[in-house]
C-alpha cells in the first residue's frame, strides 16, 4: 500500500505597522499683535483650521480613519500650554467643529491661543482593528500650534519669520479641450525675519496636488508647473530652519477655456508686496507699492480688495495716496485707510471669468518666539527573533529657543532618566538626558511618554515624545518530510516481507 504525506507551511501573519498623519490646512504658527489681532484670524471663516486625519496600514493606500470597521470610537481632543491634561471635543465644545466621514475632521473656529497659553496640542484617538476577530490597536496622533506674540513698540527684540508668495494664485489660459502651457504658472517663496531678507537660510520642499511640478522646483523656493491636467490645483511650499516654527504657503493656479473662436484671455498683477517698519513703528523705505496689471485679450478690468485674508471683497475707487489706478498700474500706499492697522491687503484684478490676487504685507520687529521642543535621536529600541534588543540608549536633548530657562523632564510610566548613556546619575532637569535598555524593557508595555517642561516669563512650555521597545514576529516555519510515501513488498494475503525502505526524517 502507499502512505501519502503533504508539506505544511506556517507564516506569522499577526505583525501590523501602522501610519498616521494629521494635516492642517493653516500655518502651525498663529501671530497675536501689540493691538491684539491675530493672523491668520482662526474666527474668521476664510481661516478657520481644518485638519484631517489620515491613517495607513504599510502597504496599503487606504486612508483607515474613513473605515468604521478598522478605526472605531474615534476622538478629538486639545491641550493649552500649562494644563495637565486634555479636554474631550464633543458638539458642544466652543470653536470646535467635528465632521467627515468616520469622525476624521476637524475644523477650528475660533482663536484658541492666548497670551497666557502660547500653544496648543490637538489628539486624534481611534481604536484600529486590523482583522475581525483581532484585538483592538489604540492608536492616537497629535499636531501642536505655537503663538508668535509681537513685542511692544520700541523694545529690544527678535525678529519674527513671516513668509509670503510672489504669487499666490493664477488663472491659465486653456483652449477648449482644457490644455494649457504649465510652465507660465510660476511662483517664489521669501522669509522675512523682522525686516530683513533671510530667503536663502531655510530649506524648502513643495507638494503639488492637481498639478505636477518639475523635480528640480521640489526643493526650491521657485516652483513652476510641469503639467496641468485638471481645472483647480495647488502647491503647498514649506519653508524651514533650525528654531523656527514650520512656514507654509498654498500657490493656487486655475484655468480659464477660451470659447470656440480660440482667443486667449488672461490677467495678472504682479509687484512689490512688502512694507516694512522699524521697532519704534516708523516706516522703512518707500511709501506706497506700485503693481502691474498685464492683460491679454482684456479691455478693461475692476480691482476690489479685501484685508486679513477675509471673505469679504470691496470695490476700490481711485483715490490718491490710498489706492490709486491708473491705467495699468496700480499703487497701494502704506497708509491707506482701507487697511488701517491690519497687516495683509489683498488686491484683486478681475475681468469676467479671469483674475489674478496678490497680498501685501506689513512686517516689523517683533518679540522673539520662545519654543521647547525634544529632539531624539531614536524613538525606538528593537529586539530581534534571537532577544538581543538594540541600541543600549536613546539620547533626547532639549532644543530651546530664545530662552535660557532650567528644563525639567518627567515620563510616564515612569523610566529612570540619565545624565550620561553609561555610568553618570540619575536626573530629572538638564537639556540633555538619556533613555537606557534596561530601564525601558522594564518598563508597563515597554514604552514610556517623556515629557519636557520649561517654565519663561511665567508661562510654561513643554513638549512629549514616546520611545517604545518593539519585537520582531517570528520567522515563518516549514515542515519538510524527506519521505512523503513509500510502497512495501507483500504477498497476496498482504503479510509485508520487507520494511527497510520506510526510514523517513522530518526536518
Amino acid at each position: 500500500m502507499a502512505l501519502a504525506t503533504g508539506q505544511i507551511t506556517i507564516v506569522d501573519l499577526n505583525d501590523v505597522t501602522l501610519q498616521g498623519f494629521l494635516n492642517s490646512d493653516q500655518p502651525k504658527l498663529q501671530m497675536l499683535s501689540t493691538s491684539g489681532d491675530y493672523l491668520p484670524d482662526w474666527g474668521v471663516a476664510a481661516s478657520n483650521v481644518n485638519i484631517v486625519a489620515e491613517l495607513y496600514e504599510m502597504g496599503n493606500s487606504t486612508n483607515q480613519a474613513l473605515v468604521g470597521a478598522k478605526a472605531s470610537g474615534t476622538t478629538w481632543s486639545y491641550k493649552l500650554v500649562g494644563q495637565t491634561s486634555f479636554t474631550t471635543i464633543i458638539s458642544t465644545t466652543p470653536g470646535f467643529t467635528i465632521s467627515g466621514t468616520n469622525s476624521s475632521q476637524l475644523k477650528i473656529t475660533a482663536n484658541k491661543m492666548t497670551l497666557a497659553a502660547v500653544g496648543m496640542t490637538i489628539r486624534y484617538t481611534t481604536n484600529y482593528t486590523s482583522q475581525p476577530g483581532m484585538d483592538t490597536i489604540p492608536y492616537k496622533m497629535d499636531i501642536e500650534y505655537g503663538l508668535s506674540v509681537q513685542g511692544q513698540t520700541g523694545q529690544d527684540a527678535d525678529p519674527t519669520a513671516v513668509g509670503y508668495l510672489s504669487n499666490e494664485n493664477i488663472t491659465l489660459t486653456a483652449n477648449t479641450a482644457g490644455v494649457v502651457v504649465p510652465s507660465q504658472a510660476t511662483t517664489t517663496m521669501s522669509i522675512l525675519l523682522g525686516t530683513s531678507d533671510d530667503s536663502a537660510n531655510w530649506s524648502y520642499s513643495a507638494t503639488a496636488t492637481g498639478c505636477t511640478i518639475t523635480p528640480a522646483s521640489a526643493t526650491s523656493r521657485t516652483v513652476t508647473l510641469s503639467a496641468f491636467s485638471s481645472d483647480m490645483g495647488y502647491v503647498d511650499i514649506k519653508a524651514t530652519k533650525s528654531g523656527f516654527p514650520t512656514i507654509t504657503k498654498r500657490f493656487t493656479v486655475s484655468k480659464s477655456k477660451v470659447g470656440a473662436d480660440g482667443i486667449p484671455v488672461n490677467i495678472d498683477i504682479a509687484g512689490p508686496q512688502i512694507f516694512a517698519y522699524d521697532k519704534e513703528g516708523a516706516l522703512v523705505g518707500g511709501t506706497s507699492n506700485k503693481l502691474t496689471v498685464t492683460r491679454t485679450n482684456v479691455a478693461s478690468y475692476s480691482v476690489q480688495s479685501s484685508v486679513d485674508s477675509g471673505a469679504t471683497w470691496q470695490t476700490v475707487s481711485s483715490a490718491a495716496n490710498q489706492i490709486l489706478i491708473s491705467g495699468d498700474t496700480v499703487t497701494v500706499y502704506a497708509t491707506a485707510s482701507v487697511w488701517s492697522s491690519s497687516k495683509t491687503l489683498s488686491i484683486k484684478v478681475s475681468s469676467g471669468s479671469v483674475s489674478d490676487v496678490i497680498t501685501l504685507y506689513k512686517v516689523s520687529d517683533g518679540a522673539a518666539a520662545k519654543s521647547l521642543e525634544i529632539m531624539a535621536d531614536g524613538y525606538t529600541m528593537v529586539t530581534n527573533s534571537s532577544g538581543v534588543t538594540a541600541p543600549n540608549y536613546i539620547t533626547l536633548t532639549a532644543q530651546k529657543q530664545n530662552t535660557t530657562s532650567n528644563v525639567t523632564w518627567s515620563s510616564s510610566p515612569t523610566v529612570t532618566l540619565f545624565s550620561a548613556p553609561t555610568g553618570g546619575t540619575a536626573v530629572t532637569t538638564g537639556n540633555v538626558v538619556y533613555v537606557r535598555k534596561g530601564d525601558l524593557l522594564a518598563a508597563a508595555g515597554k514604552s514610556t511618554t517623556i515629557t519636557a517642561t520649561l517654565v519663561d516669563g511665567g508661562v510654561t512650555f513643554t513638549d512629549k515624545t514616546t520611545v517604545s521597545v518593539l519585537t520582531e514576529g517570528l520567522e515563518g516555519l516549514t515542515v519538510v518530510n524527506q519521505n512523503e510515501s513509500s510502497t512495501v513488498p507483500a504477498s497476496y494475503a498482504g503479510v509485508v516481507s520487507d520494511y527497510s525502505m520506510t526510514n523517513n526524517t522530518l526536518r
